[in-house]
């Protein structure tokens, strides 16, 4: 991984673009990068997401759509000022539930995954404004998606639904658009 770079002296990097690179794996030096805002890992080769990762805790953006992600670390939820999670065109299965610990999340995209059920916690996202779940294997939501106060845009046509979920019609009587 880029050897000429020295990473425990860039402190003060805010954004850091690292896309359509090849990628594998990240050096462990790689959480040095304490001041990180926005980190863009897209169209990589990532499997999994690397554990420095999880410990940039003043990280607000993490990109790492169209990777080989086939499951999120219990560790995602200490990425707590996180307002954007871009996990789309990924090969997700299941969302573990130490996503709703990201409580300052706002947008959540899981577009283009695999996955079939989404955790009950994710209701403790209550500043969450755009969950996108198009185009993957839901046949159900959680009740809880109804705790999404700030929810502004639910997105989750082409999945397996038999008829539109009751949840949606709540929020859509809130006044969120729902797209189905």
């Amino acid at each position: 991984f880029l050897p000429f770079l020295n990473l425990s002296k860039l402190k003060n990097l805010k954004r850091l673009w690292l896309f359509n690179n090849e990628l594998s794996s990240l050096p462990e030096s790689f959480s040095e990068l304490i001041s990180l805002e926005l980190l863009d890992l897209e169209y990589n080769n990532l499997s999994s997401v690397p554990k420095p990762i999880t410990e940039l805790k003043s990280l607000t953006s993490l990109i790492l759509r169209s990777n080989k992600l086939r499951r999120l670390p219990q560790s995602i939820g200490n990425l707590i000022s996180l307002k954007q999670l871009f996990l789309n065109s990924n090969k997700l299965r299941e969302i573990p539930k130490e996503i709703s610990e990201l409580r300052s999340l706002e947008v959540l995209n899981l577009e283009y995954n695999k996955i079939s059920k989404i955790p009950k916690s994710i209701g403790n996202l209550s500043l969450l404004k755009k969950l996108d779940l198009s185009n993957n294997r839901l046949s159900t939501l959680p009740e809880s998606i109804v705790k999404l106060k700030s929810l502004q845009i639910l997105d989750i046509s082409n999945n397996k639904f038999k008829n539109i979920p009751e949840i949606a019609k709540k929020l859509k009587s809130r006044g969120s658009v729902i797209y189905v």
